[in-house]
C-alpha cells in the first residue's frame, strides 16, 4: 500500500481544497444560489462527493493496516461499535485501528454546515 500513498494524499488534499472552495463560493454567492431554486441541491451534491473522497482517500493513509483491514474500514457506519469491542475483547491498541474511519465521518458535519449556510435560508 505504501507505493499508494502519495495517490492518496494528492487526492486527499484536491477534496479537502475543492470542498473549502465549493463553500466558499457558496457562502459568497448565496442570494444568487436561492434564487436559482435547485442550484442549493446540486451543491450539496457536489459537497457530499468531495466529502466521500476525503474519506475514502483518508483510509489507506492510516499506518500499519493490512488490505483486509483497509476493506472493513470502508463500512463506516460498523467501524465505531467494532473498535469500541475490539478495544474491549483483545485490550490492546489494535481497535485504534478502526477508529479513523469512525473520526473521518465528517459527512455529517458537513451536512450540518450545508443546512446552516443554505437550507436555513431556503
Amino acid at each position: 500500500m505504501s507505493e499508494w500513498s502519495n495517490f492518496f494524499l494528492g487526492e486527499l488534499g484536491a477534496a479537502a481544497a475543492l470542498a473549502g472552495l465549493l463553500f466558499v463560493s457558496v457562502s459568497v454567492t448565496q442570494a444568487r444560489v436561492l434564487a436559482l431554486g435547485r442550484m442549493a441541491d446540486r451543491g450539496l451534491e457536489a459537497l457530499v462527493m468531495l466529502f466521500l473522497v476525503l474519506v475514502i482517500a483518508s483510509l489507506p493513509l492510516v499506518p500499519a493496516q493490512s488490505l483486509r483491514l483497509l476493506a472493513i474500514n470502508r463500512l463506516a457506519v460498523t467501524v465505531i461499535a467494532l473498535a469500541g469491542l475490539t478495544l474491549l475483547w483483545r485490550g490492546d491498541g489494535m481497535g485504534l485501528y478502526l477508529l479513523p474511519p469512525g473520526i473521518l465521518l465528517i459527512l455529517a458535519a458537513g451536512a450540518n454546515a450545508w443546512v446552516l449556510l443554505i437550507e436555513i435560508n431556503r
